[in-house]
């Protein structure tokens, strides 16, 4: 168990809101690891959550490569 590990269990809450602050927190860790588990979540993520999510991921890498999870992952790997 990582210490980020109780963040990303609310990866999966039902209520969008607590997943946004879990991104949100989790991407304040500016670590590969954070930014490898929030690309990993765009593939589950849609509506204002995604939007969120991405832009976390945007303000993690200053690269815009919009909502489209295949695309950021092809980026990341």
């Amino acid at each position: 168990m990582t210490m980020f590990s109780p963040i990303e269990a609310m990866f999966g809450d039902d209520v969008w809101q607590v997943r946004v602050a879990a991104y949100t927190a989790r991407a304040r860790s500016r670590t590969k690891a954070g930014l490898t588990a929030l690309i990993a979540r765009t593939h589950d993520e849609t509506g204002t959550a995604l939007h969120f999510l991405v832009e976390q991921i945007v303000g993690l890498t200053g690269i815009d490569k919009g909502s489209v999870p295949s695309i950021w992952q092809r980026w990341w790997d």
